[in-house]
C-alpha cells in the first residue's frame, strides 16, 4: 500500500511539471506530446487510486 502511494504522488510530481511546461514557450516536448504525457500520467493515478482503495477494501474484509 506503501508503495502505491508513493507512485501515486510521484505521478503527481511528473504531471504537475509537465502542466507547468505547457505555461513555458517551446521546450523539449511538443504540445501534444505533452498532451499525451499529461493524459497517461492521469490514467497511471487513477489505476493506482482505484488499486490503492482495493486493497483497503481487501484488507478490512478479512
Amino acid at each position: 500500500s506503501l508503495q502505491l502511494t508513493k507512485g501515486i504522488e510521484e505521478a503527481k510530481v511528473l504531471l504537475q511539471q509537465l502542466q507547468a511546461q505547457q505555461l513555458e514557450p517551446a521546450g523539449a516536448l511538443s504540445p501534444d506530446e505533452i498532451q499525451a504525457e499529461i493524459a497517461r500520467l492521469r490514467t497511471l493515478i487513477n489505476e493506482a487510486s482505484e488499486r490503492a482503495a482495493e486493497s483497503i477494501r481487501s484488507t478490512r474484509r478479512t
